[in-house]
C-alpha cells in the first residue's frame, strides 16, 4: 500500500526525527487526529539502533508516578506494552516491553533537514535536495543532533556511545538481568529476530574505541555462552541533556517543539513527552 503522506508536503505538523522519540510522538499525534509528517535523515549511530525497548518499574521508578503513569498509558494506547519475564538472581520479574520494530515501523521521508523558517503562519522546513515542506507545528526529534537546527542550544546536550549485540536466530531459555559491576547489567534476552544481549555501556562518544566495542562484545557472549562470531553490533549515541527531574528534555526554542535526552530511558520518555505534546497541542 502507497503511503501517500511520503508524497506531500503540506502538514498539521512535521516531526523531525523518526527514531523512537519521533515515532512514538507521531503515534500519539495520529490517534489524536493530527495529519503528521516524518522527515529523517537516516544518519548513522542513532540512539535507537541498540534500543531494546524495555522498561522494568525499577529503572524507571525514580521518575516519579506522575511522569512514568501517563507514559505508560501513551504507549500502551499506541502499541500495547506487553510484559517479559527475566531471570534477576534468585527470583524472576516482569520488564514490560514494546518490540522496537513495532515503534519504528512507520514509513518516513528521508531527507535530511537543512533550515527551518517560519515567515508567516506556517513554517517551512527546507531539505538537502531543496525541497520545502510546510506545517503549523514543527517537533525536533533528532536525538543527539537536535542542536544543528535551533539557534539557542540544548542545555548540556551530550551524546554517549551504547552498544547492544544481536545473533540472528538464537535464543535463550530464560531472559536476565545480572549485575556485571557496579550499576551496570547484562541484560539478555529472545527481541524475535535473534538473541539481543547489552551490558548498558554509555560511554562519552569521543572516548568510545573499537576496543571498548570488543570489550563489550566479549562481555555479552560470555554471559550467554554465545560464541558465533556472526552478531551484529548495534552502536548508537544515545542523548543526554539537563532535564530538571524530568524524563527527557522538552521545551519550546522559538515556536519549535524540542525534545531531546531520554538516556537510557528512551522509551518511557518518549511516552511522556509525546503525553505532554498531545496535551499542549490538542
Amino acid at each position: 500500500m502507497i503511503d501517500f503522506r511520503l508524497h506531500r508536503h503540506k502538514f498539521d505538523i512535521i516531526v523531525i526525527g523518526a527514531g523512537i522519540f519521533g515515532q512514538i510522538i507521531t503515534a500519539t499525534l495520529r490517534k489524536k487526529g493530527a495529519d503528521v509528517g516524518i522527515i529523517d535523515a537516516g544518519f548513522e549511530g542513532s540512539g535507537s539502533k541498540p534500543a531494546a525497548c524495555l522498561m522494568k518499574p525499577s529503572w524507571f521508578s525514580s521518575l516519579g508516578k506522575e511522569n512514568y503513569k501517563p507514559a505508560l498509558q501513551t504507549l500502551d494506547e499506541s502499541y500495547r506494552i506487553r510484559g517479559v519475564e527475566f531471570k534477576v538472581g534468585p527470583v524472576t520479574t516482569e520488564v514490560l516491553w514494546i518490540p522496537p520494530e513495532k515503534i519504528l515501523s512507520e514509513p518516513f521521508i528521508k531527507k535530511a533537514v537543512v533550515k527551518l523558517a517560519k515567515p508567516d503562519s506556517k513554517w517551512r522546513v527546507t531539505t538537502h535536495d531543496g525541497q520545502e515542506y510546510t506545517a503549523g507545528q514543527v517537533i525536533l526529534a533528532t536525538g543527539v543532533w537536535a542542536n544543528n537546527l535551533i539557534q539557542r542550544q540544548v542545555p548540556g546536550l551530550a551524546a554517549k556511545t551504547g552498544v547492544a549485540f544481536l545473533w540472528p536466530k538464537e535464543r535463550i531459555e530464560q531472559p536476565f538481568i545480572r549485575p556485571w559491576a557496579p550499576f551496570k547489567q547484562i541484560v539478555a534476552f529472545n527481541r524475535g529476530d535473534g538473541l539481543w544481549v547489552g551490558d548498558g555501556s554509555a560511554i562519552l562518544e569521543k572516548n568510545w574505541t573499537t576496543d571498548r566495542r570488543d570489550k563489550s562484545a566479549r562481555r555479552c557472549a560470555t554471559a550467554v555462552k554465545q560464541y558465533r562470531t556472526d552478531a551484529t553490533a548495534l552502536v548508537g549515541n544515545r542523548p543526554y541533556a539537563g532535564t530538571s527531574g524530568e524524563p527527557c528534555y522538552l521545551a519550546d526554542h522559538d515556536g519549535v517543539t524540542v525534545v531531546t535526552g531520554g538516556a537510557k530511558n528512551g522509551t518511557i520518555a518518549a511516552g511522556w513527552a509525546a503525553y505532554h505534546i498531545a496535551r499542549r497541542l490538542a
